[in-house]
């Protein structure tokens, strides 16, 4: 093994950042109003508005332990 420790916290922040952040506010919200005109399934729809939730929790939740790390 390394010697080097691994900061996993730190590790899943960037991969989220790097994935989600790219979606500017709103743009989800546009996403998910166009597959709506475009008449995909309900449930493809609910998914992904699912998902768009769920991502914007994990990355409260990963601020989170940032910051209680820090204070650490």
């Amino acid at each position: 093994m390394s010697k080097n420790k691994i900061d996993e916290l730190n590790m899943a922040s960037r991969f989220f950042g790097d994935v989600f952040d790219n979606l500017k506010n709103g743009t989800a919200d546009r996403i998910i109003k166009q597959i709506k005109k475009q008449g995909m399934p309900k449930d493809v729809i609910k998914s992904i508005e699912q998902l768009n939730k769920d991502s914007e929790k994990l990355r409260q939740t990963l601020e989170k332990l940032k910051k209680y790390n820090k204070k650490k």
